[in-house]
């Protein structure tokens, strides 16, 4: 779960003093449009999804 945190959900920063945020993984390959909330990730995990 942590790395799903981790792509989804966790913002770091830039080097240097701009203090600007850079994407998260799960946007920069496509995978997710928004970061991700500790909700939804919890509400994913949680949630089976049917085939």
């Amino acid at each position: 779960m942590f790395a799903v945190y981790y792509n989804y959900c966790w913002q770091t920063r830039l080097k240097g003093t701009t203090g600007k945020k850079r994407l998260i993984a799960a946007i920069m390959v496509g995978l997710a449009g928004h970061v991700w909330s500790f909700d939804e990730l919890f509400d994913a995990v949680r949630t089976p999804s049917l085939p």
